[in-house]
């Protein structure tokens, strides 16, 4: 069956739109990534799978326009469904460990092993460096805030002095991290209630 000029045109004018959306949303993804905000990572994903729809739907006209002038004519009516199963198993993930992070947060769970392990190294070295033993360290993360308590039981004979310097050192090497830090910091004596 011949296709007329203006079927032509309509087809590649759909083809450069669908390319144009592509290279669109991979540019953005590309320039939002590079915050660290919360938002813009959620605002990343989303520009991320309409990118990947957008290449998905490419892949889904070039689908079609072939079968469209070929013996698999019939089977042109279901790309279309087939490719929104295909995206919808494709991009759930993204949005679902976002929802899960968020729900972590909001229930004051503990923040992920890449956020715990730079706390807990710059604890490990004051401690060390102050000859305290290793302390009980909790933390909770909510957005851009992370609350860190530490308690940890001193010699007999420090004073709220001692206790004020290693709390200000762990303090002040804290700051060094992207997040806003809230300590909770309590040194107690051997046998005390930590």
């Amino acid at each position: 069956m011949p296709v007329d000029e203006t079927t032509l045109e309509r087809r590649a004018l759909t083809r450069s739109i669908a390319v144009t959306a592509v290279l669109g949303a991979i540019g953005i993804v590309w320039g939002i990534t590079s915050g660290s905000q919360m938002i813009l990572r959620a605002e990343s994903t989303g520009w991320r799978v309409a990118a990947f729809r957008g290449l998905g739907m490419t892949i889904g006209f070039v689908v079609l326009w072939v079968l469209v002038d070929s013996s698999w004519d019939q089977a042109a009516p279901y790309v279309d469904p087939v490719m929104v199963i295909i995206t919808c198993v494709v991009f759930l993930p993204a949005p679902v460990a976002m929802v899960r992070s968020t729900v972590v947060e909001l229930l004051e769970g503990a923040p992920p092993a890449e956020v715990q392990q730079p706390v807990l190294t710059i604890v490990r070295e004051v401690f060390a460096e102050f000859e305290i033993e290793e302390p009980v360290v909790r933390m909770t993360k909510v957005g851009p805030k992370l609350y860190v308590e530490i308690d940890a039981e001193v010699r007999p004979d420090a004073t709220v002095a001692d206790e004020h310097r290693v709390r200000s050192e762990v303090r002040r090497r804290l700051q060094s991290l992207p997040l806003d830090v809230w300590l909770n910091f309590e040194l107690v004596p051997p046998g005390g209630q930590a």
